[in-house]
Formats: C-alpha cells, sequence, structure tokens
C-alpha cells in the first residue's frame, strides 16, 4: 500500500489545486471525494503528477495510507 504523507478531502477546484501544488513539490498525496468520479477526473488531468495522487475509496483507506 502507498504511503502517503498528505491527503485531500474534497477535490473540487480548490482541494485539486491544493493536491497538484503538494505533488508538484515531491508529496504523496492520497485522495478522497464524496463523488469519485472527481478523483478520476483530477487524475486524468495531473499529467506527470498523476503517480503521486492516490485514490482512497473512503476515508478509512485514506488515513490507512497516511
Amino acid at each position: 500500500m502507498t504511503q502517503a504523507s498528505m491527503g485531500v478531502i474534497g477535490v473540487g477546484t480548490m482541494g485539486s489545486a491544493l493536491a497538484l501544488n503538494m505533488a508538484d513539490n515531491g508529496h504523496e498525496v492520497t485522495l478522497w471525494n464524496l463523488d469519485p468520479s472527481t478523483v478520476t477526473a483530477l487524475l486524468d488531468r495531473a499529467g506527470d503528477l498523476a503517480p503521486r495522487l492516490h485514490p482512497a475509496d473512503s476515508i478509512a483507506e485514506m488515513v490507512e495510507m497516511m
């Protein structure tokens, strides 16, 4: 399982920008959103940063990943 150093709950406009910024600065980031398709959309547009972004199916899984 991936060991993320940070997590973002909610990856709308602000959360996705925050997650991309953290990933761009070398952090592994776990992501959770009420609507999983929002996380998928972020991963699709993240480009080279996508490998540092790790989706979680639940908040409990998110916590385990950190």
